[in-house]
């Protein structure tokens, strides 16, 4: 096990820095509810009846977790849930977390500069928008300077799909630039997009690309692209792998939104949602803010970065077969210190071995507060491995001025040790 002194703790932040898992969405696929459509000749008619929603964990800010589902959410942040079909309201403040994102279709999927994932049945463009066709929410169209990229192609390989559809693994391209499926890139222009080709203008000429045969197309950055400066938003997963970041959501019996690119969103119902989560609120993500320290030491040679809302391999937070859109991705043996500039009143975390590590991984979290001129252990998990459910975690904050997480080894040196620290959160 690493040990870190009191003293060297003192040192490092002396400096100044420069749930339970949810189940798969239970809905039939669109081709099964053809075929409930023809059954209804022959069955009684509750057979074929609309599928309801289906209760997911809320994770709220007091109060121990619950299933619900989700019913209204009204525009000044009043949300209604239903728990045994009797009507249970939160404040949108109030709410971590309800349900956990699914993940993205085998398809097409375009990815917005502001955070957005939208799952496309067919795309076009039309003058300086993109328009967007998809299963659940309807037509979107959204302004080509804020499409950053679109996946024609994802890989089945989550190590491959998760740089090509996640936000801010690589720079953007000085110029529109095409990835084919044999790996062969086209650069240039876009001058337009159907749903059969894309059509660049390069120094050779128009070309005209089959969209079969594209694998990413990368969108060169807009010069001078305002930057939204308002509120953080909210995230909303949809069942068929969407990813929406909204600056306004109103639920009632469809969805209402503004994504904070200003692309408005209406159409789909409750029982398309499977995920919500407030960025704001009564809650601070660690993966927002700056650390005072971070320091990995190798068990050889090796050395591993902290990753913010990613796993330690840099793709996204999975464990027990979910998504999670915030954390902190470590590898042991690691240490990540925070200074707290505000009070809080607790630390708040899940923890697990990733999915990636299979079954294979074992690590033990701890986690130290600072009060005074001293650290104290508040908190040392049991040997966590690969496969295992994740762990519910909370850290009395009272008094403390600062924070470290620690990852240890255990079992089989680092051995797949891949660390999330899910929805690693301050608590006010």
């Amino acid at each position: 096990m690493t040990e870190w002194t009191t003293a060297s703790m003192m040192r490092v932040l002396s400096r100044q820095p420069d749930c339970r898992p949810e189940p798969w969405p239970c809905r039939w696929p669109r081709p099964v509810l053809g075929w409930l459509v023809l059954l209804t000749h022959v069955l009684p008619t509750s057979v074929a009846a609309e599928i309801q929603p289906v209760p997911r964990t809320v994770i709220s800010v007091d109060g121990p977790r619950f299933a619900a589902t989700l019913s209204t959410v009204d525009q000044d942040g009043s949300l209604t849930f239903a728990v045994d079909q009797q009507p249970r309201p939160m404040a949108l403040a109030d709410l971590v977390v309800w349900g956990s994102p699914c993940e993205g279709p085998s398809g097409c999927q375009v990815l917005t500069t502001e955070g957005s994932v939208l799952a496309a049945q067919q795309i076009r463009t039309v003058g300086q928008q993109l328009w967007i066709e998809t299963s659940l929410a309807g037509p979107i169209t959204v302004p080509l300077d804020a499409v950053c990229s679109i996946v024609f192609q994802p890989s089945g390989d989550p190590l491959r799909r998760d740089p090509w559809t996640m936000h801010g693994d690589a720079a953007r391209p000085d110029t529109d630039q095409l990835i084919l499926a044999n790996d062969d890139t086209v650069t240039g222009t876009v001058v337009g997009i159907d749903p059969d080709h894309v059509e660049l203008d390069t120094p050779h000429g128009d070309v005209r690309i089959a969209a079969d045969r594209i694998a990413l197309l990368q969108f060169q950055a807009a010069p001078g692209q305002p930057v939204d400066q308002g509120p953080p938003g909210i995230l909303v997963g949809w069942y068929d792998g969407t990813l929406m970041h909204v600056r306004s959501l109103v639920l009632t019996t469809s969805v209402q939104a503004t994504l904070r690119c200003g692309a408005r969103v209406s159409g789909g119902q409750p029982a398309d949602l499977v995920c919500l989560q407030p960025l704001g609120g009564r809650v601070v993500y660690l993966s927002d803010l700056r650390a005072a320290s971070y320091r990995h030491v190798p068990y050889l040679a090796l050395p591993w970065p902290l990753h913010r809302d990613r796993n330690a391999l840099g793709g996204r937070l999975r464990a027990g077969g979910q998504l999670a859109l915030k954390g902190l991705g470590m590898h042991s043996a690691a240490r990540l210190a925070f200074r707290l500039n505000e009070p809080f009143r607790r630390f708040e975390a899940d923890l697990a071995i990733d999915d990636q590590a299979g079954h294979k991984g074992s690590v033990q979290f701890r986690v130290l507060t600072h009060v005074g001129a001293t650290w104290t252990a508040a908190y040392q998990s049991p040997i966590v491995c690969g496969g295992a459910d994740p762990i519910p975690l909370a850290v009395d904050l009272t008094s403390a001025d600062a924070i470290c997480l620690l990852v240890d080894f255990a079992d089989r040196g680092d051995e797949l040790d891949y660390a999330n620290w899910l929805n690693a959160r301050l608590v006010r």
